[in-house]
């Protein structure tokens, strides 16, 4: 029976040196730091492109689909020493949750200051990042970490 390819492998891994990362932690922190650095890009273009905040629960929902869209450009980030497409997925739903955040931008965008857009954005970049989160790839015949 294969082993999930995003499960842990079952062998011991030595302890790491202090200071330097465990090589499967190196990957977790490279999609942090994308969060990181995407989240707080997104917010700020939302803001440009608004023309400032547009009252407290747009600005609120906006902050939030920025985070969400951060979370969801993190899950693409591959492991080291891994290929882009080991992160992509193969299925159409492995590309709907990019779309979804690209879709929720456009939403909150769309109407600086319409509390029901940007809950409608939330909606849609939430939906995007679980999907992505609860399964995007996992019917690829060479899934990522698989010879095919």
């Amino acid at each position: 029976m294969p082993q999930h390819p995003f499960a842990p492998s079952s062998a011991p891994t030595p302890p790491p040196v202090l200071g330097t990362p465990a090589p499967e932690r190196a990957g977790v922190q490279r999609r942090r730091l994308v969060a990181v650095v995407v989240a707080p890009l997104v917010a700020a273009v939302l803001l440009v492109v608004s023309g400032g905040p547009a009252g407290p629960g747009w600005t609120a929902g906006a902050l939030v689909v920025a985070v969400l869209v951060g979370a969801t450009a993190a899950t693409y980030v591959p492991d080291p020493g891994r290929p882009w497409s080991s992160r992509l997925g193969c299925t159409p739903c492995a590309g709907a949750a990019g779309a979804a955040s690209l879709v929720a931008l456009v939403v909150v965008a769309s109407a600086p200051g319409d509390l029901g857009q940007a809950m409608l954005a939330l909606a849609i970049g939430g939906a995007g990042l679980m999907q992505r989160v609860r399964g995007a790839g996992e019917a690829c015949p060479t899934g990522p970490g698989r010879q095919g």
